[in-house]
C-alpha cells in the first residue's frame, strides 16, 4: 500500500490504496471515513464499470465478469428521474476496481450507526490511477446495511 503522487493526482498499486486516496480526500473536506467496503460481485469479480449521476446520488456498476447491473447502496430509492454518465479514467480506460467509504454521525457517546456522507472510490488498473469519484451526503439509517449492498 503506497500512494504515488504525480502533479494532482494520486497513484496505487491495489485496492488498498483506494482506502489511503478516500481518506486524504475526506481530510481535505473537513470529513473522517469512518468504515470502508471493498467491491465484489457476487461471481467474485472485482473490476467494474461505474456509472453515476451525482444529482440524485446514485451509483450502478456493472460486473466485467458476468456483466450483472447492480444500483449501489441505497440507489434504488432514487432510480426515477437518474440521467447516468460512465466514469472513465483520466487515461480513457474503464473498469475500475471499487471501495466505498462512509463517514458516520457522531453523538455524547461516541459514532452513530447512522451515514452522514459515502464516498466511492475507484483504481484503475490500466494507470494505477485512484481517486475519489463521487461522494454526497447520505441519510441511511444504519451503516453495515448500507455497505452490504455496496
Amino acid at each position: 500500500m503506497t500512494i504515488r503522487k504525480k502533479e494532482n493526482e494520486s497513484f496505487g498499486t491495489c485496492q488498498a490504496d483506494i482506502r489511503l486516496e478516500l481518506s486524504d480526500y475526506a481530510k481535505s473536506h473537513g470529513y473522517e471515513i469512518h468504515h470502508f467496503k471493498n467491491v465484489a460481485c457476487k461471481c467474485g469479480g472485482r473490476l467494474f464499470d461505474l456509472y453515476i449521476d451525482d444529482d440524485e446520488c446514485v451509483a450502478t456498476r456493472i460486473c466485467t465478469v458476468c456483466k450483472n447491473e447492480h444500483v449501489m447502496l441505497d440507489g434504488e430509492e432514487y432510480l426515477e428521474d437518474t440521467e447516468f454518465y460512465q466514469a472513465v479514467c483520466t487515461c480513457g480506460s474503464q473498469p475500475f476496481e471499487l471501495t466505498v467509504g462512509v463517514k458516520l454521525y457522531s453523538h455524547e457517546h461516541g459514532l452513530s450507526d447512522d451515514v452522514h456522507w459515502l464516498f466511492i472510490g475507484c483504481r484503475c488498473p490500466n494507470c494505477n490511477l485512484v481517486g475519489c469519484y463521487a461522494d454526497w451526503k447520505n441519510e441511511f439509517t444504519g451503516y453495515e446495511k448500507l455497505l452490504s449492498n455496496a
